[in-house]
């Protein structure tokens, strides 16, 4: 129906559904076409959502298929923060992806919080970002407090 209907959300939820379906037969060029569309159109008409067929999970899937065949990147970052869509499992390899928060450790250390390089005003406060850096070298999980204690007051 919403195919045939003279509707753009109409057509919009038709994508999704169809692309929902197609994600779950493996048809993946079908796929990507279907997001290409449903996400061109949600663009142009500033769609972040709707109220009959929106579920969060289905939609994060969608949005990490866009993401990954570079599809509309802007306005599927914008949905991703407008709805905080959270994926079952991190997206690490799609660069895109619209992290709050970024910390680069390879080469130059770089905290971004929403894109932003963090800047201090006044003095900076030294041993908070030593410390973040302490607990990313000693692998940021199951870290004991004297592990952390000796690296930062050797």
């Amino acid at each position: 129906m919403g195919r045939d209907i003279d509707s753009i959300l109409g057509r919009y939820e038709y994508c999704l559904i169809k692309a929902q379906f197609s994600m779950e037969r493996g048809k993946e060029k079908e796929l990507v076409s279907l997001v290409r569309e449903a996400m061109e159109i949600g663009k142009r008409q500033g769609i972040y959502g709707t109220y009959i067929l929106w579920q969060p999970l289905i939609m994060t899937r969608l949005a990490v298929i866009a993401l990954e065949n570079h599809i509309e990147v802007e306005y599927v970052q914008e949905l991703i923060r407008r709805r905080n869509l959270v994926p079952e499992e991190p997206p690490l390899h799609i660069e895109s992806w619209p992290w709050p928060v970024r910390i680069y450790t390879l080469g130059e250390f770089e905290l971004l919080v929403e894109g932003k390089p963090v800047s201090f005003s006044g003095k900076v406060q030294k041993k908070p970002l030593d410390m973040l850096k302490a607990l990313i070298a000693l692998g940021g999980t199951g870290i004991r407090e004297d592990q952390l204690i000796d690296a930062l007051w050797p």
